[in-house]
């Protein structure tokens, strides 16, 4: 190679219709490296290597003219190799939108890349480069004076959204060159907040390593108070929480398990709303979190877990969860500030496991106990038809039937099963008053549970006893043009 003459290297170079290829040649021996970095030769090449470029498809009125501003400035005989380098790529990347319909913000994007030199602020064009991930754009930006501090959108930094899109080189880039990992947007959200959030993939959990070498606090809340580790639950990103987690763990930051957000909720609370493994739940208690946390309701993450409706768990997964939430002493008859305890929520789970294994490990003495509503767990179960725990609570022998309301909630949500039970086996009267001033037929009415209303009417209840309005269910049913049952 050192044989030919300089004059057919230079042609050789000039062959490429892409400056990539001249520059991969330029790498390959010392030589070909000289021949190259003779200004002169570099401006032949380069030059004749631009002549090929095609621009018969730049039709865009911001894009032709981004093109030409690109050409030129390739040709300064200022320009390092890098700086050629990253404007013949975005010259390139420019091209590829002429007469797309991508999203308004490259065209803005393009508009801004064309006219910066003339002192419009390009902080916008380095946050859309980061976000579509236009490395070579931003690293063009970047070699152009923007300002990596400036931040004109309020709902993120390029950082941030680089790491939201699983941008991994646009991040390192940014980092090198200064970008703070600790700017807020307006909702008091990190670029370790857009990267737990993201849709990165893989890239992500490399991005966040990436922050948290960078310095990014674990303990950083957004306006709602919740840390990244909350973020991570609440948006489903169990791998990237274990993942922080174990940053924290490592790094002497077990205290953030037990930080709450402006709801009082704890990472616990959190965990146990959700479907995550039960291993999550022994992880956290392990590393310290206190099962004993209350929020604002004075709920503990046990009431959280018994509240979860998450039909992918089975009863059998639900005990398992709240054995582990369950051994601080006291912590099943603690009341929330509606006077519920641990009994009130299990009523409502569908599986009688979950309020067997409560009535057996404590929670019993509070079988009877009313909210500030006056609802028993009983009454719980009757509102939402949870028939089976209904009648297991009835086989208690302590057992307390308010005569006044049990039987009009049976006769609202439940069926003659049920109803049948309290009538034979309680003997509750069938023609009790409720609070409300009616019977269980006309509750039944009302609600328009037919079914219901015929069982009662079999079972001998007084149809002409009226309502609070001086209505019986026949005049009722008149005046609402209602069908009757017979």
């Amino acid at each position: 190679m050192e044989t030919l003459p300089a004059e057919l290297l230079v042609s050789i170079y000039q062959a490429f219709d892409d400056l990539d290829d001249a520059l991969r040649l330029r790498r390959s021996c010392q030589h070909l490296w000289q021949i190259f970095d003779i200004p002169e030769n570099r401006h032949a090449i380069i030059k004749e290597i631009l002549k090929q470029f095609d621009r018969s498809h730049l039709i865009n009125s911001e894009i032709e003219p981004t093109v030409h501003m690109l050409h030129d400035e390739i040709l300064l005989p200022a320009q390092t190799i890098p700086d050629i380098a990253c404007r013949w790529h975005t010259m390139k990347i420019v091209a590829d939108y002429s007469g797309s319909s991508r999203d308004w913000e490259i065209m803005d994007f393009l508009a801004t890349l064309k006219h910066e030199l003339d002192g419009a602020d390009i902080g916008e064009a380095l946050i859309c480069a980061a976000k579509e991930g236009l490395d070579p754009v931003v690293e063009l930006l970047l070699r152009k004076g923007a300002d990596i501090e400036e931040q004109p959108d309020s709902f993120g930094s390029a950082l941030s959204w680089a790491a939201n899109f699983g941008r991994k080189r646009i991040v390192q880039r940014l980092l090198n060159h200064g970008a703070n990992v600790e700017y807020k947007n307006t909702n008091g959200e990190t670029a370790l907040f857009y990267a737990v959030e993201g849709s990165g993939g893989q890239e992500s959990e490399t991005i966040i390593d990436m922050l948290l070498e960078r310095g990014a606090r674990v303990d950083n809340t957004d306006r709602n108070g919740r840390t990244v580790l909350a973020c991570a639950i609440s948006c489903g990103r169990e791998d990237r929480f274990v993942m922080i987690l174990e940053w924290c763990v490592r790094n002497g930051r077990r205290d953030v398990v037990n930080l709450t957000d402006n709801d009082g909720h704890s990472l616990l609370h959190l965990v146990a709303q959700t479907d995550c493994a039960v291993s999550l739940i022994e992880r956290l208690i392990a590393e310290g979190a206190d099962i004993g946390a209350m929020d604002r309701a004075n709920e503990s993450p046990l009431m959280e877990a018994l509240s979860n409706r998450d039909p992918t768990l089975s009863g059998d997964e639900v005990v398992e969860r709240i054995k582990l939430l369950s051994q601080r002493e006291g912590i099943l008859l603690t009341p929330t500030t509606e006077g519920k305890v641990s009994l009130h929520y299990a009523a409502r789970h569908r599986d009688p496991k979950v309020i067997f294994y409560l009535l057996e490990n404590g929670a019993r003495d509070s079988v009877n106990l009313a909210d500030r509503d006056g609802m028993t767990p009983l009454m719980e179960a009757l509102t939402c038809a949870n028939e089976d725990v209904a009648e297991k609570l009835l086989e208690l022998p302590e057992i307390e039937l308010n005569q006044s309301t049990v039987l009009q909630l049976a006769a609202e949500h439940c069926t003659p099963r049920l109803i049948s039970s309290l009538l034979k086996e309680k003997a509750m009267p069938i023609d009790s008053i409720d609070d409300q001033g009616r019977t269980p037929l006309f509750a039944a009415f009302e609600t328009e549970n037919l079914e219901n209303f015929k069982y009662l009417l079999q079972q001998g209840a007084d149809i002409t006893i009226t309502s609070p309005s001086i209505q019986d269910p026949l005049r009722y049913a008149a005046e609402g043009n209602i069908m009757m049952p017979f």
